[in-house]
């Protein structure tokens, strides 16, 4: 399994995957980047690694952080180790955890603990993940303008978000989430699939575009021109059985159109009531009370 022991870099260990570069005027702004939440989605890792030993604190203004934020599963090669690291963040499970004795907390808990005074204090975060279904890339982040306008900096054609009525406090529980709820922009980057490996220099370039675009690093990148669609979500199904099955293998931003059986629930056929959008569609077999896929609509936003 790869390490992070033998990178050469300017960056300091704060604490264990979590590393740290001040550069020039290191109070001005605090950005995060982070990898490995999950820890088979591995293409980030070898992404942020690579910045990881290349970038130098003469290249930056601000604090620079990046975060490998779950190195017990990446050494797994497992999703998570006890429990879905992206689903620790919200207000109640924070406080739940807090609770617990030491002895008590699951790696999961005991990981999100040691990462939030990181993300605390931060401006800006982007926490970079992959897919299980096939996908383009794309981005998901709070539905307002300054998060669609550092969503607007990089090459990346789909931006998603929750509707106002369907997003809760039980729905904030990721790290952009919390970000958010501490007075930063958090956004998540969906780099494609877990399997999509040609697309590192693509997702590199983001990151770079990221960084320039919040001023964290001194080199200007060229502006866009791109036209970005939204799909705004606004609801989420859940498997009634142990039986659900898509008809044909699901990939995400698949249009499924009003009247078509999509999928098998037990002895329920699937009919879409209307147009709808697939997002983060299940790989695999669920079983009954899984979250199968959330329920999306395109628009274009002038």
């Amino acid at each position: 399994m790869e390490t992070l022991k033998t990178v050469p870099t300017q960056f300091k260990l704060k604490a264990r995957g979590v590393y740290e570069l001040q550069g020039e005027n290191p109070q001005l702004k605090t950005v995060v980047l982070q990898a490995i939440t999950h820890g088979d989605e591995q293409m980030c890792f070898y992404v942020l690694k690579e910045l990881l030993g290349s970038l130098k604190s003469n290249e930056i203004r601000g604090t620079l952080r990046i975060v490998f934020a779950n190195m017990a599963a990446f050494e797994k090669n497992q999703r998570y180790v006890d429990a879905d690291l992206n689903r620790q963040y919200t207000v109640a499970a924070l406080s739940a955890n807090r609770a617990l004795k030491e002895t008590e907390r699951n790696v999961e808990q005991k990981r999100v603990l040691e990462i939030i005074p990181f993300l605390e204090d931060a401006d800006f975060l982007l926490d970079i993940h992959s897919t299980s279904s096939p996908s383009s890339p794309f981005l998901y982040l709070k539905n307002d303008e300054a998060h669609f306008e550092a969503a607007a900096c990089l090459e990346i054609e789909t931006v998603v978000t929750c509707a106002d009525d369907f997003l809760s406090p039980e729905r904030e529980y990721a790290a952009d989430n919390f970000v958010d709820r501490c007075g930063g922009i958090g956004m998540t980057f969906e780099a494609g699939c877990h399997q999509d490996s040609h697309l590192k220099g693509f997702v590199s370039r983001q990151v770079l575009r990221f960084l320039s675009h919040t001023g964290v690093l001194k080199e200007k990148v060229s502006t866009l021109s791109l036209e970005q669609t939204r799909l705004v979500v606004s609801g989420e199904y859940f498997a009634q059985s142990d039986e659900f099955q898509f008809e044909k293998v699901p990939s995400n931003f698949d249009l499924i159109c009003k009247g078509a059986n999509y999928a098998q629930d037990g002895d329920e056929a699937l009919i879409a009531q209307e147009d709808f959008v697939l997002v983060f569609p299940m790989a695999g077999k669920p079983k009954k009370g899984d979250s199968v896929f959330e329920i999306g609509r395109f628009a274009i936003y002038e």
